[in-house]
């Protein structure tokens, strides 16, 4: 087409010399600046990946941020045109009122002149010609060019347009749709006929898809970076928004083409399968609804303007008068209402074309554009938009697994709740997914959104939508790490704080100053609230019980000392950060005077204390003000506590101010030190009795302006703040007060014109230090066997801890020495004595160890305490001495005399360090050993100062301690290091059981020894094992939600991990002993991982910088080996941590520089030593299980190589080479088999891997060619290539998808036998064209089953494709018959085959039913009875094999719907030769389209549950129960097939008919008439137990009144219903009669349609969990239902286990239980029965008892006998045949005896994949309670089954389990029972909650039902009578 065909040639209007308006999309939104380019790199290919999606996610952000940028407000276009040409001006004039003008619309006048869209001349606009060029996309539109050009005016392109619309439509309409394609990055031409054929709409674009395809083009132009195209998405907005808004004024919009040409062709590139075509059709369909939104706004404004002047009208022209009048106002209104509906239509279209799709396309930016669009619609159109139906999208997609899209859906609920007014539907939304919305403020991982999530809330808040435990919740994130949230939640707590203001205000009894009065209360409110905050944090955050708080202070102290040694004192606490957050948005957090004022108040009086003694806050009670302290405003202890702490924090902050801010800040300084010099000294007095709140007081003086204490001539102040500080130094021992009280030391001490005072001041307190030192030891001589009492222990603790304090900032060595000059012992002397008196074993301190950890002596407690305190000071001692120490080789006798005596004193603190850390020489009491280990720590605090010494002493050589040095000899650092990994293995034993008392040994390691004696030990200790995974997932949870204890010793083993690895760096250990901490890599979470890569670095530098390359190699080598033994001996649960180790370890063997170039290598040697040590270690493990049989640890040795692997990733050709030849010879070495087995990949992996290196060099490749990975590939790929070979010709040339994968050498030529049996074979056509809907068997691709290959030499071709179906008569024999699990089943014969050397075997062609296949299909299995389900010997067929899902399924399959996910499946069973694809498309979207959900089986969670749990709703079809899912399909299929065969029969032949014989409990009945009623030659006959079934189950099978629906009553029970269908299905004669087809589920059709629902749930879950462990919960009496899960599960869906949930009616629970398939009670006692998980320990005693759950009242379940077919063939060692006969051996006695006992092999095989329970009728009540009033969710009795299972088998899962439990029907098919349940639930309404309205009416409509006896003769006259050639035709009614 010609350019002036695609743009016709128009004048262009005097309009353009208009102003055009500025636009705006939304005009509150403000202007902001560009942030970043867009790095999207999308092509215009078929889409890539997921990162594409986030990269046009960015891109649309900062295009919507240019959309406002510099804009004024722009108001929506009015529906009418009143004034064509509007005066010029570059801003927006106020509008006059709306006139109302008669039904014609205003037109303006045809513009003169040349009006024409002009294509840009290169002249005129060189530089965007260029541009254009540059991105390879034709410049031929005139539309798109004028997007480009930035000096387009876009109101005048659009006014050319419109006006082109009207003269010449189809060439506008053909240009605006190219314009789209050119956005799109196609340069397709599309001609007016093309444009307007809407038919070919489809084609057109598959068309130019295909094209697209095959180019290499650069990105489209909406993802594209060059700066053509950087405001293209802002000038595409604005053009169609201007292009709707300027058609709604001239009535194109409704008169013409445009909106229905636009919608076929943008919805139908919505859903192109290119990126580039979804994508901006998606664009371009928002903007247009967003547009559409706007004007209908719009005009419903002026419909609602309209009535309101019509019933004014009314009123003033009065009864009589105005009729005319009122006509026109109702012809006014009839023109609005049509233009609304064609808006509302329009805007419909859009949606469900568009929106529905693609707000869950799997590229998250598209995902996006449709979200962020849904939050403008809220916005702009509320009146349509505000409803609960579209609310529910945005919900949806808050759990989207894409950052910008949660978003994106959170922006858009802000919108929503900040521009609506509160309405049913948005608290009806707000209450589903506020818990949503709460948990993304708290949890989620993106910052952003977390904080719009808060300001969302607030919103809901103010709407009084939020519960009081969820505000509270909020509340909380004001102690959160980030600082954005705590700014965000900032107002929210501000809200709450003035609430609860209000609620206090009446409580005040005190008139006079209401301001001040409420400024205290403001401050009473502001304390309680922290406290309840912090209360609920303590509670929540780290799970602190009673029992733990009220243990002892001293206890308490005892166990958190050591953390807050670590831990800076001047670090923020909680308080401190909600004080930052809070600063601005609470005026008395920022007042620090009126706090101080308050708190110097009495908050004591009439204060009940339950507190033994005095109050600590009466003690000064006179220091503080007379004021009355009303009870309003009193504080508790708790709340001035908390208070103290915010004022602290609050001092800190002003300071911080004020030293930014010079001059105005000193000035602040000065005033706030004024007023602490007057005010600290009334705060000591008044806190100086409680330890916590003094600390806090001491933390103010190093806030002060020292200085000002001499400025003031207030030196008494100043010696009175020392006097106190002394005090409290010298009074209290806990580590946080002597922590701040030195702190305030070291402050006072930095006062330099305070000298004189400050020296004064500490010599008396070292004068008080040592008073009281002497005083204690006075009259003792040997210290280290003298008796204290037990408060002289605490005493001398004391004093210790305050000198660790003072000795931590300042020099006390000269004071620990003075001795007066003999006359008495130094401090050191003291120390070093009192220090040794641990080990010494004291006799009576031995004689009080019989206790328990809280009955503990508090002697022990404090001498434990002493000793570890003395040990440090003795270290800090020896670190202040070491700095005098005089370096070089002449020294002075009085610094050779100082290094004597400093060596003499070292030694005898390393003898002690030594015995109490690692040492095993001395021989304490074993009391005191376990005591220092459960209070005091002493072995870790000794640890840490041997190592501090030696790190100390073994520094840098120029250092003074270098003068002395220290070398730790090999013994003690053996013993070190084994003291490391006894602190990692109590850590983790702590980690599992955080309250077993210390020396309470357990047995696991015994338990574990005998686990490598073979699989069945490993069996036994299964529960166990289990149990500790569990125990090891919880130690890796949220740090936030960690136990406080668990947080303490993390961080205290990291700290001895630091210093253990600073030990390592500076030499005082040997490197190979950091092995011992790389084995616990990956097991600890990330900030343990972090420290041990400090290790990693260092073995880097060791082995390519110091040459210990040798060394490198050996402690990789031990680590790896002591990692994987970890999984070995079962201590973790799989070898992820050794492959995370492995892959952490690679960074050792290279440095790598820019862009990744390897800048330094580790030797190619150590690296191939590496893997040959480790190689040679495996292999020979393996040989050794394998030798003893031992299959489960020859499968977990096996995975080593995984961990290998990850260390071959800077090996070279050459060095592969030599690993490869290493491997190959050790395993032949130890005669190891390497099995063509799945256990064996990681062995070929590895080997794989190595090869594919070797390839790498060309010369490596010759020798070594990639098809000949290793032997075993010919063992893999033998049977398949065998096959093929057979077949023949082009078979063997159609590889699989893995073959082709894996490059083979060329097939030798076939056997020319071979060949001509295939040829005979393939003489056969289509066979069984149509045969697998009624018995789909399951098959590898191009292969026969053994039954079809005798038919096909037996039968004629003709025969079998006239009488496969439908003739009962086909002739064949027992030999012919396919694998069953039936009883006389044979096998199917043996094929020889010729092997490569020559010789023949008799092997099985399939040994194995379930060998995966990359493409399956159903075949045939028995041409005579496939579609009656029933072999002749009365078995069930089952599939000759279970194909294995396609590769990437996961990734293919994500975002399927349940059609196309049903598509892909069935597809693995059918071929294309039996159903087409087009064919099984078109009966898929048939049998679905009836559903009522557009998911067909949705999945909600339910809320309010510890355990996260879904429920899969299977009930939506025609009968509201799960039956339809597959009877629907079945039914259609059924129709299918006689459709095809009757296509042939001419008039008056004789047509092929089916009659479908049925038994049901109730669900299936319904469903499988609604499947089939009114199908052409189609008979149903469904038997049901009489009065066994609900009433709306037998309401809906009997009210169909179609003459094709029978309807049968038998006088009996479900099971002697199906043993009448089973029998008459067993009738040769009859069959040949009436040609009988099965709908029950022994049709394994139907057990495959239902497979479907478990991949579609499995996908649901995963979109809000990251690889679900799934356990599918399934309420089942007949096991077919569960049984499609199994088939699931073996076909590849990761399921971790199977629940059978039964009734009463609990046969197979109690197999589950006992191994006893039985019909009554057996005679064996349960005692004699091994109690297992999830079993039943009910019994059935004789008959089908009718319970709440009819449809589960079964008594023998038909579909177990396909589960057992599997257990036998396993139990057969894989003997089809074998199997064949255990199953019809079994069967028989069940039959014959009533009951069956399998081998316990048998049933341990079972307890594999299933767990069984049994569910009781008062359990099934009490679920669908407790269901309804947790989670709101209303259960029918199954489904209750399923739920009440699932809440016993919770118990015993791991945390990472996720439940889905199947719902089967809907609670309305059994009010009785969900009546008698919730009857008496307040504000429940069964006909309001729960009845359908298809229900209502229901149980009184006519019916149809024949009545039987229990007879298969009497059911079989009853068909003879009524199919053709029957005489009787009388129906008895029962209405």
């Amino acid at each position: 087409m010609s350019d002036s065909e695609a743009t016709p040639k128009l004048r262009r209007s005097t309009r353009e010399k208009k102003t055009t308006k500025l636009f705006s999309q939304d005009p509150k939104t403000g202007s902001r600046k560009r942030k970043r380019d867009t790095d999207d790199e999308a092509g215009n290919a078929t889409d890539k990946t997921v990162s594409e999606g986030l990269g046009m996610d960015e891109d649309r952000e900062e295009e919507q941020e240019e959309e406002n940028e510099d804009v004024d407000d722009y108001t929506a276009p009015k529906t009418k045109l009143n004034k064509p040409n509007k005066t010029s001006g570059g801003t927006n004039e106020p509008k006059a009122k709306a006139k109302v003008t008669p039904t014609k619309r205003i037109r303006p006048s045809k513009p003169k002149g040349d009006a024409s869209i002009r294509k840009l001349k290169p002249d005129a606009s060189t530089d965007l010609v260029v541009q254009i060029k540059e991105s390879y996309i034709s410049d031929d539109n005139a539309l798109f060019l004028s997007l480009l050009n930035p000096s387009s005016t876009l109101q005048s392109v659009v006014e050319d347009f419109l006006e082109s619309l009207s003269s010449s439509p189809e060439l506008a309409l053909a240009d605006l749709i190219n314009c789209i394609l050119r956005v799109s990055g196609c340069n397709e031409v599309l001609s007016p006929d093309e444009a307007s054929n809407l038919d070919g709409v489809v084609d057109t674009l598959d068309t130019y898809t295909d094209n697209l395809k095959q180019l290499n083009v650069p990105p489209y132009p909406l993802a594209s970076k060059l700066p053509i195209f950087k405001k293209l998405r802002k000038q595409l907005s604005e053009f169609f928004h201007r292009l709707i808004s300027a058609s709604a004024e001239l009535d194109s919009l409704y008169t013409s083409d445009l909106l229905p040409t636009l919608i076929p062709w943008v919805s139908t590139m919505s859903s192109s399968q290119l990126r580039s075509f979804r994508h901006t059709a998606t664009v371009i369909a928002m903007e247009l609804m967003n547009a559409l939104c706007q004007v209908a706004a719009e005009v419903e404004k002026e419909d609602t303007l309209i009535s309101r002047q019509r019933e004014g009208e009314k009123k003033r022209a009065g009864k009589n008068k105005g009729k005319g009048r009122d006509k026109e106002f109702e012809a006014r209104a009839e023109e609005v209402r049509k233009r609304k509906a064609k808006l509302a239509e329009h805007i419909e279209d859009f949606f469900n074309g568009v929106f529905v799709h693609r707000y869950r396309d799997h590229d998250p930016g598209i995902r996006t554009e449709c979200v962020q669009a849904m939050g403008f619609w809220f916005k702009s159109y509320p009146s349509q938009f505000l409803d609960g139906r579209y609310f529910r999208y945005v919900g949806w997609v808050l759990s989207d697994t894409d950052s910008h899209v949660r978003l994106a859906a959170v922006k858009s609920l802000y919108t929503l709740y900040l521009s609506s007014e509160p309405v049913a539907s948005i608290q009806s939304f707000t209450d589903r997914f506020k818990g949503r919305l709460v948990q993304m403020a708290t949890c989620d991982l993106e910052l952003s959104i977390r904080v719009v999530a808060l300001q969302t809330l607030a919103l809901i808040d103010k709407a009084s939508f939020l519960e009081e435990n969820e505000r509270d919740e909020l509340c909380l994130l004001i102690y959160d790490e980030e600082v954005r949230v705590r700014k965000a939640i900032a107002g929210f707590v501000r809200g709450v704080w003035e609430e609860a203001i209000d609620e206090q205000m009446p409580k005040s009894s005190v008139s006079g100053n209401k301001r001040k009065e409420k400024e205290r209360i403001g401050l009473k409110c502001i304390a309680s609230l922290l406290v309840k905050w912090g209360k609920r944090t303590h509670q929540g955050l780290f799970q602190q019980g009673t029992e733990e708080e009220e243990i002892d202070e001293n206890i308490e102290d005892t166990k958190n000392r050591d953390v807050m040694r670590l831990v800076d004192a001047q670090q923020k606490g909680r308080i401190a950060l909600a004080v930052d957050a809070l600063w601005e948005e609470l005026p008395p957090v920022a007042d620090w005077e009126t706090l101080l004022d308050y708190l110097l108040l009495d908050h004591s009086a009439s204060e009940t204390n339950d507190i033994v003694g005095p109050s600590s806050r009466r003690v000064a009670k006179k220091m503080t003000d007379d004021e009355d302290v009303d009870d309003a405003w009193r504080l508790t202890e708790t709340e001035e506590s908390a208070l103290l702490q915010l004022f602290v924090a609050s001092l800190r902050k002003t300071r911080d101010e004020a030293q930014i801010k010079k001059a105005e800040g000193e000035t602040t300084l000065s005033d706030m030190t004024r007023a602490l010099i007057k005010a600290l000294p009334r705060l000591f007095a008044k806190h100086q009795t409680d330890a916590n709140r003094i600390a806090d007081v001491l933390l103010i003086p190093p806030l002060m302006n020292l200085d000002m204490y001499l400025e003031m001539r207030v030196i008494p102040a100043y010696e009175s703040l020392w006097d106190d500080t002394i005090k409290q130094f010298n009074s209290h021992s806990s580590p946080i007060t002597l922590s701040h009280a030195t702190t305030t030391i070291q402050h006072l001490m930095s006062a330099r014109l305070l000298t004189n005072t400050n020296t004064a001041k500490h010599l008396e307190l070292e004068e008080e230090l040592s008073t009281s030192l002497r005083d204690v030891v006075a009259g003792r001589e040997e210290l280290e066997m003298a008796d204290f009492s037990e408060d002289e222990i605490h005493k001398l603790g004391a004093i210790t801890a305050r000198l660790v304090a003072l000795s931590s900032v300042r020099d006390m060595t000269q004071w620990m020495e003075e001795d007066e000059g003999g006359k008495q012992s130094s401090a050191w002397d003291i120390m070093n004595a009192l220090a040794g008196r641990g080990p010494l074993g004291l006799k009576e301190e031995e004689l009080v160890l019989s206790f328990t950890f809280i009955a503990v002596h508090f002697h022990l407690i404090g001498l434990f305490k002493m000793i570890e305190e003395c040990l440090r000071l003795l270290t800090l001692h020896l670190a202040w001495k070491s700095r005098n120490l005089s370096l070089g080789p002449d020294l002075t006798e009085e610094a050779t005399k100082y290094k004597e005596v400093l060596e003499e004193q070292r030694n005898s603190v390393l003898e002690k360090l030594l015995e109490y850390a690692v040492g095993k020489d001395s021989k304490p009491c074993e009391g005191v050993k376990r005591a220092f280990s459960i209070f005091a720590d002493s072995p870790l605090k000794a640890f840490h100062n041997l190592l501090d010494l030696h790190i100390l002493f073994n520094g840098a050589p120029e250092s003074p301690p270098s003068a002395l040095p220290l070398i730790m000899d090999d013994q003690t650092q053996y013993r070190c290091a084994g003291f490391v990994q006894a602190e990692l293995e109590q850590f983790t034993d702590d980690l599992e059981d955080p309250e077993k008392d210390l020396g309470h040994t357990t047995d696991d390691d015994a338990s574990r020894a005998g686990s490598t004696t073979g699989e069945e030990d490993g069996a036994e200790k299964k529960d166990s094992r289990q149990e500790k995974i569990r125990r090891e997932r919880e130690a890796s949870v949220d740090p936030r939600m960690l136990p406080r204890t668990r947080l303490e010793r993390e961080y205290i083993l990291n700290s001895l991990l630091a210093t253990f690895i600073r030990a390592l760096r500076v030499g005082v250990l040997n490197p190979s002993h950091c092995a011992v901490v790389l084995a616990q890599y990956g097991r600890f979470g990330v900030g343990f991982d972090t420290t041990i890569k400090v290790v990693i670095d260092f073995l880097r530098d060791l082995g390519m910088f110091r040459g210990e390359g040798h060394l490198v190699h050996e402690i990789i080598v031990r680590a790896l080996q002591e990692s994987f033994n970890l999984f070995m001996d079962a201590v973790v649960h799989n070898d992820d941590h050794t492959v995370a180790l492995a892959r952490a370890l690679g960074a050792c063997f290279v440095i790598r520089g820019a862009q990744l170039s390897i800048v330094r290598r580790l030797e190619a040697e150590h690296i191939v030593d590496i893997h040959k040590s480790g190689l040679s270690w495996i292999v020979k493990r393996c040989a050794g299980y394998d030798a003893v049989k031992s299959k489960k640890l020859l499968r977990h040795a096996i995975l080593f190589f995984r961990s290998l692997q990850q260390l071959l990733s800077t090996v070279e050709s050459r060095d592969a080479l030599a690993i490869k030849a290493h491997l190959d010879q050790s395993v032949a070495q130890v005669k190891l088999q390497v099995a063509s087995t799945k256990i064996w990949d990681p062995y070929r992996s590895y080997e794989k891997r190595l090869t594919s290196i070797m390839q790498k060099d060309k010369s490596m490749a010759i020798a070594f060619p990639l098809q000949r990975v290793g032997d075993e590939r010919k063992v893999i790929n033998r049977e398949r290539m065998t096959k093929q070979a057979k077949q023949g010709g082009d078979t063997a040339g159609s590889a699989t998808e893995t073959e082709a994968r894996e490059p083979r050498a060329k097939p030798k030529p076939k056997p020319k036998p071979i060949r001509r049996r295939r040829a005979s074979v393939a003489s056969t056509g289509n066979e069984g064209d149509d045969e697998d809907v009624f018995g789909p068997v399951a098959r590898p691709n191009r292969t026969r089953s053994p039954s079809k290959r005798l038919v096909a030499r037996k039968e004629k071709p003709s025969q079998i494709l006239e009488t496969a179906e439908i003739d009962p008569k086909v002739n064949g024999n027992a030999s012919n018959r396919p694998v069953t699990n039936g009883h006389q089943s044979s096998t199917s014969p043996q094929r020889k085959r010729r092997r490569d050397d020559g010789g023949d075997s008799n092997e099985d062609v399939n040994p194995d039913p379930v060998i995966p296949s990359p493409k399956s299909h159903v075949t045939t299995a028995d041409t005579r009875s496939r579609r009656k389900r029933l072999a002749p010997d009365g078995g069930l067929y089952i599939p000759s094999h279970i194909p294995s899902l396609p590769e990437k399924w996961k990734e293919k399959w994500a975002t399927y719907t349940f059609q196309e996910l049903s598509i892909a499946i069935l597809s693995l069973f059918i071929s294309p030769s039996e159903i087409s694809r087009e064919d099984l498309t078109e009966l898929v979207e048939k049998s679905y389209r009836t559903f009522r959900h557009e998911d067909v089986t949705p999945i909600v969670k339910l809320d309010g549950l510890k355990n996260t749990r879904f429920v899969l709703e299977l009930w939506y079809g025609p009968t509201y129960a799960f039956k339809d899912v597959a009877l629907q399909l079945l039914g259609n299929l059924f129709e299918f097939f006689l459709k095809r065969r009757n296509a042939s029969k001419k008039p008056g032949e004789v047509r092929e008919r089916l009659t479908v014989l049925g038994a049901t409990s109730g669900d299936t009945g319904s469903a499988a008439i609604y499947g089939l009623r009114n199908k052409q030659d189609i008979s149903i006959y469904i038997l049901h137990p009489k009065g066994r079934v609900s009433a709306i189950q037998e309401a809906q099978m009997t009210t169909i009144i179609d003459a094709n629906v029978h309807n049968i009553a038998v006088r009996a029970t479900f099971d002697d219903c199906q043993d009448i269908v089973k029998s008459l299905f067993s009738d040769q004669a009859f069959n040949a009669q009436h040609h009988l087809g099965a709908i029950n589920s022994i049709n394994w059709a139907r057990i495959l349609a239902q497979t479907v629902y478990y991949f579609l749930a499995y996908f649901h879950v995963s979109r809000s969990i990251s690889n679900p462990n799934i356990q599918f919960v399934v309420p089942t009496g007949n096991f077919g239902d569960i049984l499609a899960g199994y088939y699931a599960k073996r076909m590849g869906l990761p399921v971790e286990k199977l629940v059978i949930a039964t009734n009463e009616n609990d046969i197979l629970a109690r197999f589950w239980k006992s191994g006893r398939y039985e019909k009554v009670d057996s005679d064996i006692p349960d005692s004699l029965s091994p109690s297992i998980q999830g079993a039943s320990d009910g019994k059935q005693g004789g008959g089908v008892k009718e319970t709440l759950s009819p449809a589960m009242d079964i008594l023998v379940s038909s579909n177990f006998e396909r589960l057992l077919w599997y257990l036998a063939y396993k139990e057969a060692n894989n003997n089809r045949q074998e199997a064949c006969k255990l199953v019809a051996g079994w069967m028989g006695k069940v039959k014959q005896n009533g009951r069956v006992e399998v081998p316990k092999a048998v049933l341990e095989n079972a307890r594999q994949d299933f767990i069984a329970e049994r569910i009781s009728d008062k359990q099934i009540l009490s679920c669908i309670r407790q269901t309804y009033s947790q989670s709101k969710y209303i259960a029918d009795p199954h489904t209750a089954v399923g739920l009440a299972a699932a809440e016993i088998v919770v118990a015993h899962n791991s945390e990472d389990v996720v439940q889905v439990v199947l719902s089967t029907a809907h609670p309305a098919k059994f009010s009785e029972a969900v009546n008698q349940a919730l009857s008496n639930v307040e504000g429940f309404d069964f006909d309001k909650d729960v009845l359908p309205e298809e229900f209502k009416g229901l149980l009184k409509k006519e019916r149809r039902v024949i009545d039987a006896d229990k007879s298969p003769d009497a059911v079989k006259a009853i068909i003879n009578d009524r199919e053709p050639g029957g005489n009787v035709q009388e129906i008895a009614v029962h209405v």
